[in-house]
């Protein structure tokens, strides 16, 4: 059942990320079965390639923001009031991949008003994928610094109106930045980085991280667009 007209309009964002799904296109052997849902932690280690790629396409002409599912199954047995046997547990598999929302106040307990400012930050791009599993990704930070206030992630303007570009990671990590799907910074073992803006383009940021014996996806900005 795919769906692929990712040139159509009306949309303003895909699931740029999928835990289930991603990992699951990685299977090739029983093995790879067992592994997936007993140690999914250990399994997984980016979105499919032709995700970041179709995304970069789309945000080279227009905004397209993205977020990261986790489209989590529970398969268990149930015996009375209890589920003492289960598989992909929800309890472990909202540990691993999030999309971090970057809303302008407080959460109030209030249904109606929390959830406009979530919705608010969403359509604008606030926000971010990480796979907190690795290690948590709380406090990253990218934006613009301009003639005016900062560009936050989502902000779309010309780009004269900004001048450097800035990225501040929690923890050291392996950062690239990227302008329409081309690295043109790039840091090791680094919690910042920076770069002089020299032309348009939808720029975001990746950063990586070393786990069980290879180089797994961190985070994934949304970018912000200097036209």
């Amino acid at each position: 059942m795919s769906w692929r007209d990712l040139e159509c309009e009306g949309y303003t964002g895909f699931e740029l990320w999928n835990y289930v799904t991603d990992g699951s296109e990685r299977i090739e052997t029983i093995h790879d079965v067992f592994r997936f849902v007993f140690t999914p932690d250990r399994f997984i280690d980016h979105p499919h390639a032709r995700n970041p790629e179709t995304w970069d396409r789309l945000c080279s002409a227009r905004r397209c923001v993205a977020l990261g599912g986790v489209d989590a199954h529970q398969i268990g047995v149930r015996i009375g009031n209890r589920v003492p046997f289960r598989l992909m547990a929800y309890k472990r598999s909202f540990r691993y991949l999030h999309t971090h929302v970057l809303v302008d106040r407080a959460m109030t307990g209030n249904l109606e008003s929390d959830r406009e400012a979530i919705y608010s930050a969403l359509l604008a791009g606030r926000a971010y994928v990480a796979m907190d599993a690795l290690a948590p990704a709380g406090g990253f930070r990218f934006w613009a610094d301009g003639n005016g206030a900062p560009l936050a992630m989502g902000a779309e303007t010309s780009a004269a109106e900004a001048r450097v570009l800035r990225a501040v990671l929690p923890r050291p990590a392996r950062v690239r930045l990227l302008r329409d799907g081309t690295e043109i910074a790039a840091g090791d073992g680094v919690t910042e980085l920076e770069s002089r803006i020299d032309a348009p383009g939808a720029y975001r940021v990746e950063a990586f991280l070393d786990r069980h014996g290879r180089e797994r996806t961190w985070i994934l900005s949304n970018p912000i667009y200097l036209r």
